[in-house]
């Protein structure tokens, strides 16, 4: 049986899309190997500021672990403060997603509160040198974009006011208390400060949640 012409007319566009998919494959090939050289810069940047600290790691080393050459660097990272904090966002929101599970179980505002500074200080306790470093960053330059900790601060604010409204938080200045909290645990968890020579990091974070909870919980009736 003959075909006929409208049967095996082939359109400009079905023309154009058959031409696109060798492009679009070639497209998402070059897209996988940028995503893996990116991935590879930031591993390799992770490494050496854990290794021998931030300040003293150059973009030259940088390069030379990932085996990419300088210049290529620059066009995936413009620069090193920029690996920084790429690294921190990463394992910040892998940290939240993580905590995330647990806190949808805690109930109680104080409670849940308590649960967000004691995430905090896990976080900032892994990774210790990496936080040092931004923090250093961010304090020598007033009006950088902070190191990270403005959800943390808004999480807070939230949960205990939300708190305050059903009886369960003190009548506390609230937001100069979250600051003061979030200051508290962080230079804490670093060993900046006063508590520079700690010896007993665990006591430490159990005692701040002791002190948390007497501040923030209402006065029994």
């Amino acid at each position: 049986m003959q075909e006929s012409p409208q049967a095996t007319q082939v359109t400009p566009l079905a023309r154009r899309a058959a031409g696109d998919g060798p492009r679009q494959a070639a497209g998402s090939g070059i897209e996988a190997r940028k995503q893996r050289t990116r991935t590879a810069l930031l591993a390799a940047a992770a490494t050496l500021f854990a290794s021998q600290g931030y300040e003293a790691t150059t973009m030259q080393e940088i390069a030379t672990q990932a085996e990419i050459g300088l210049g290529t660097v620059y066009g995936y990272v413009p620069s090193k403060e920029e690996m920084l904090r790429t690294i921190l966002d990463g394992r910040r929101a892998s940290a939240v997603q993580r905590s995330s599970d647990e806190l949808r179980q805690t109930s109680g505002a104080v409670e849940r509160a308590c649960l967000i500074l004691r995430h905090l200080w896990e976080f900032l306790s892994e990774n210790h040198e990496l936080s040092l470093a931004l923090l250093s960053l961010d304090t020598s330059r007033p009006g950088t974009r902070g190191s990270g900790h403005d959800g943390t601060y808004l999480a807070l604010v939230t949960q205990l006011e939300r708190g305050r409204q059903r009886g369960e938080v003190a009548p506390i200045p609230l937001e100069t208390t979250v600051k003061a909290l979030l200051s508290t645990y962080t230079w804490a968890a670093l060993r900046l400060g006063i508590w520079h020579n700690t010896q007993n990091p665990v006591q430490v974070l159990d005692d701040l949640e002791r002190l948390t909870l007497r501040l923030l919980k209402p006065d029994p009736a």
